[in-house]
């Protein structure tokens, strides 16, 4: 198994914004670093494009958890709901989902990660992510967040995804994913 993080080509396609950028940012803010179940009382968060550039793209990650179109939600749906909602946002045209994480894995190996710290000994940023690959294979997910190995209730902010998820992008060739290797099974990292 591969594990990448999930990455977007950004300046090839048009992006959008927040249309009231300081309450929805605090919002998604809450949910990318406190991961909880949002379904149950979300209310759409009203999105616009901003950098027009002539080609759309089926993946957003501009507004700080990802932002997929309808042909997007579509395979989402169909392959990733284990770990994965999907809140509706308010556009004047096209139809839009975040993804909000409600379920962290705990699949980072501290002991084979390499990590910078802060002065209290908590995790910066990894530069080297050591996974626990059965704990991925174990939760059958394809996109998910993972968890600091020191802070189980913490995102790491990053979105990652299984090669299971990387592949179906591919073959129903969906514009906008990018994708960078962080971890393969077969290598025992």
């Amino acid at each position: 198994m591969k594990v990448y993080i999930l990455g977007a080509e950004i300046e090839k396609y048009d992006t959008l914004t927040f249309d009231d950028a300081n309450s929805s940012v605090a919002i998604v803010n809450k949910l990318r670093r406190r991961p909880t179940s949002a379904l149950e009382n979300w209310k759409p968060l009203k999105i616009k494009d901003a950098i027009i550039r002539g080609e759309k793209s089926v993946f957003h990650p501009e507004l700080l958890l990802p932002v997929i179109s309808e042909s997007a939600a579509r395979i989402i749906k169909d392959t990733c709901l284990n770990y994965v909602e999907l809140l509706p946002l308010e556009h004047e045209v096209d139809e839009y989902w975040m993804l909000n994480f409600p379920v962290l894995l705990d699949c980072i190996d501290g002991v084979g990660s390499d990590f910078s710290t802060y002065s209290d000994g908590g995790v910066n940023e990894y530069k080297k992510i050591a996974f626990k690959y059965n704990v991925i294979n174990k939760s059958s997910a394809t996109i998910f967040r993972a968890s600091f190995h020191d802070m189980p209730n913490v995102s790491t902010g990053q979105t990652f995804v299984t090669d299971i998820f990387k592949n179906k992008v591919e073959e129903y060739g969906l514009k906008g994913f990018h994708f960078f290797e962080v971890g393969d099974s077969d290598q025992g990292e």
